[in-house]
């Protein structure tokens, strides 16, 4: 919808959705990403073994890592940096979301259903 309206912070979103994504992965895994990396998609990726099948999948999104913070903020002169391309943010937004639900399917999650409902499955994924 973000995108639809042309509203910059269309890419945060996308970046957040592959980040959480990602955080749900290496969860999985027994591996704790540190704070300070919580916005770097290369960084939380490279954590993940790369017996997960979802690991390269990412690599093409890591560029969504500068819309974590540097675009949504005023640069030092005061104007606004610009969006992402659309067709950068298409690309994306059409992968995490693929992305999404095949890792809900994994876990057995309902993206439907509220967020009191546990997955019910915590296994780690693997090809």
């Amino acid at each position: 919808m973000l995108a639809a309206k042309q509203n910059r912070n269309d890419a945060y979103h996308a970046q957040q959705a592959a980040e959480k994504i990602l955080l749900s992965l290496l969860t999985s895994e027994g591996i704790r990403a540190e704070r300070h990396d919580s916005h770097r998609l290369d960084v939380l990726r490279d954590l993940l073994p790369d017996e997960n099948p979802f690991k390269e999948r990412f690599r093409s999104l890591t560029f969504l890592t500068i819309y974590a913070t540097t675009y949504r903020y005023p640069k030092d002169a005061g104007r606004m940096p610009a969006r992402a391309e659309k067709d950068d943010l298409d690309f994306a937004m059409k992968a995490v979301g693929e992305i999404l639900a095949e890792v809900a399917v994994h876990f057995g999650v309902m993206l439907a259903d509220s967020d009191k409902v546990p997955a019910t499955i915590s296994a780690a994924p693997r090809k």
